[in-house]
């Protein structure tokens, strides 16, 4: 990851207080490995479920949006970046008067490249025990932090940069701790509309592969299970250097048309994005599965079910499990 411009300002607002005011930095914050290491850490959040895709809100009156469109349009220099980070946190400021519940914290703002292309973020970190930053006369400065506890980050949003110019459908993310009034005036301020979550996105796509017809093998022209539908679908859709699932191109893969799953969904009424980040423990669901009763936690691949190693054996009230695998009574025994 490289950096290219990073500043800190300070929210100041005590929970069950009304009033709220901010802490402005004179410059940026110098590039250095340790602001390096910092930034990626905090990038890292964008891995978990709580990521929500979006898109800006550009109706009249929301600031964030119109302010960001102005800075992308700019020369992009030190001092537009910086002059850009006061003008939103100005407005932040505004946004969260009256909001009682709402607590401070730092707000890091920071432009960087990374293997997916270039991006724009914005990171509430909270002011915890175990302090990052060191007010200074200019700004900030950044304590040696060897650990970013999660409890410290309480919310973010991402920008792609090279899928906002391009206007794609979603191009924001964002990812916050708990649904609270806390991340209700964050994505407020941001502009954020028609928010969904990655984890929502991607059971969303399950329903819809567990339902469409199924593709034919391209070489027998014989249909393929649903077994081996679900796990082409998960390897193309792993083998994705940007973890986004790219509905057309999936549909491509599978059926070598891209608008087979689109006219799909649009039929059964799944909503779906024509791309999203995909969450992992309901991607893996494609091929893993796992059931639970009693204590007993079964996990195994969906293919067992095709292959006969597990099958439901009898009818009703009777009916079993039967896992058919001799080599697990002997690690039953041991």
């Amino acid at each position: 990851m490289t950096l290219t411009h990073c500043v800190v300002h300070e929210l100041l607002k005590e929970p069950g207080h009304a009033s709220a005011s901010v802490h402005y930095s004179q410059a940026l914050l110098p590039l250095s490995p340790e602001l390096n290491s910092l930034v990626a850490k905090l990038n890292r959040s964008f891995g978990g479920s709580r990521v929500i895709n979006a898109r800006f809100d550009d109706s009249p009156g929301k600031l964030f949006p119109q302010k960001f469109a102005d800075y992308q349009e700019g020369g992009g220099s030190d001092e537009d970046f910086l002059e850009y980070s006061r003008e939103v946190l100005g407005h932040l400021e505004t946004v969260i008067q009256g909001k009682t519940g709402a607590k401070g914290g730092y707000l890091l703002l920071a432009d960087y490249d990374d293997a997916e292309g270039s991006r724009h973020a914005v990171f509430l970190i909270r002011n915890t025990t175990g302090r990052i930053f060191r007010r200074t006369r200019t700004g900030f400065d950044i304590e040696p932090v060897t650990h970013l506890d999660t409890d410290q980050l309480a919310m973010a949003c991402r920008v792609d940069v090279g899928r906002y110019r391009r206007a794609a459908t979603t191009y924001l993310e964002l990812t916050h701790r708990s649904e609270t009034e806390v991340s209700a005036y964050f994505s407020d301020w941001i502009g954020a509309e028609e928010t969904v979550s990655a984890k929502d996105m991607t059971q969303s796509l399950h329903d819809l592969l567990a339902s469409v017809e199924l593709p034919s093998d391209p070489e027998t022209g014989e249909m393929i299970s649903q077994v081996a539908t679900f796990e082409r679908a998960y390897e193309h859709v792993r083998a994705s250097p940007s973890k986004v699932v790219d509905i057309d191109a999936l549909s491509e893969e599978l059926y070598g048309s891209p608008a087979v799953l689109a006219k799909a969904a649009k039929d059964q009424g799944i909503a779906l994005e024509p791309q999203f980040r995909y969450d992992n423990a309901v991607l893996r669901e494609m091929v893993m599965m796992r059931v639970q009763a009693e204590g007993i936690d079964v996990r195994f691949p969906r293919s067992a079910l095709e292959d006969g190693l597990i099958y439901i054996e009898g009818e009703g009230a009777t009916a079993r499990i039967v896992i058919a695998v001799p080599e697990l009574v002997g690690e039953l025994l041991r």
